[in-house]
C-alpha cells in the first residue's frame, strides 16, 4: 500500500512539473511573439565610423535587456515591402552612403506610408545625399548633414526636458563626441536636444546660430521618426544616459512612449 502511494505521488508530481514546463514554455513562446522587432541597419557606401561594429552589439543587449527582438544587417535584402511588414521600426545606424536600388527606396517609403518606425543615429542623417539625392529620405530624418569639426567636449542644452528622451539627462549635459551641423531643417521637428555652439571649436566653418538642434523627433508621411546626433564614440554606447536616450526614441517611433 505503501508503495502504490508513493509511486502515485510520485507520477502527480512528474504530470505537475511537466504541465507547469509547458505552460512556462509557451508564456515564453508568446512573450516573444509580443516583442516588438527592430532591424537594425548598419550598411555604409562612404564613410564608416569605427563605433558601428560597438553599437551594433549595444542594440542588442539593450533589445535583450528591454524586451524587443533586434535583427542587425548590413544587407539591403530585407527592404523589401514583405519583409519589412516584420518589423516595428528600422534603426540606421551610422548608415552612409547611397544604399538602395529603386524597389528597395520604393518598399521603405510603403513601410513608412504603413506606420512603419525609423529611428536615425548620427550619420543617418548623411544617408542618401552624396550622388543620386533621396530626397523623401532626407525629409524622412528632418535635417541633412553638413560638417562637423574636430571631436571634442560640446555643451549640449535639454530642450524639451519633459520628453522620454529626454528628461533623464543632465541639464546642461557636456560630453565628447563629434558635432555635426544641419541643413534642410524641417520645420514641423520638436527639437529635444540643442548644441550650444559657444561651448566648442567650430574651426573657420561657419556656425548655425541661434538654432542648431542635435536631436529631435517628428511624424512623416504616416510615420514616426526619432533621430539623434549622438553615437559617434565608442564610449557613448556604454553611457547609460545615451542608451536610454535611443531606447525612448525607440519606443516613440513604434508609438510605445508614455
Amino acid at each position: 500500500m505503501f508503495n502504490n502511494s508513493s509511486r502515485f505521488l510520485k507520477s502527480t508530481l512528474m504530470t505537475c512539473a511537466a504541465s507547469a514546463a509547458l505552460m512556462t514554455a509557451s508564456i515564453s513562446a508568446e512573450t516573444q511573439v509580443d516583442q516588438d522587432k527592430i532591424l537594425v541597419f548598419s550598411k555604409t557606401a562612404d564613410f564608416r565610423h569605427k563605433s558601428i561594429e560597438v553599437g551594433v552589439e549595444a542594440m542588442k543587449k539593450l533589445g535583450k535587456d528591454r524586451g524587443f527582438t533586434v535583427i542587425a544587417t548590413e544587407e539591403t535584402d530585407l527592404f523589401t515591402k514583405e519583409k519589412l511588414a516584420d518589423f516595428d521600426a528600422v534603426m540606421f545606424l551610422n548608415t552612409s552612403g547611397d544604399l538602395f536600388t529603386d524597389s528597395e527606396e520604393a518598399a521603405y517609403q510603403h513601410y513608412v506610408r504603413s506606420g512603419g518606425g525609423t529611428v536615425g543615429i548620427h550619420l543617418a542623417a548623411g544617408t542618401e545625399m552624396k550622388h543620386t539625392i533621396w530626397v523623401w529620405f532626407n525629409n524622412l530624418m528632418g535635417g541633412r548633414f553638413t560638417f562637423h569639426p574636430k571631436r571634442q567636449e560640446a555643451t549640449m542644452i535639454i530642450t524639451d526636458t519633459e520628453d522620454a528622451t529626454t528628461r533623464h539627462l543632465d541639464n546642461p549635459w557636456r560630453i565628447y563626441g563629434e558635432w555635426y551641423s544641419y541643413n534642410n531643417l524641417s520645420p514641423d521637428i520638436h527639437v529635444l536636444i540643442s548644441l550650444d555652439e559657444d561651448s566648442y571649436d567650430f574651426g573657420t566653418r561657419a556656425k548655425m546660430g541661434d538654432y542648431h538642434p542635435l536631436a529631435w523627433k517628428h511624424e512623416y508621411d504616416g510615420g514616426r521618426v526619432f533621430y539623434t546626433g549622438l553615437g559617434h564614440t565608442d564610449e557613448e554606447y556604454s553611457n547609460p544616459d545615451f542608451l536610454e536616450h535611443v531606447y525612448q526614441g525607440i519606443l516613440y517611433a513604434t508609438d510605445k512612449s508614455d
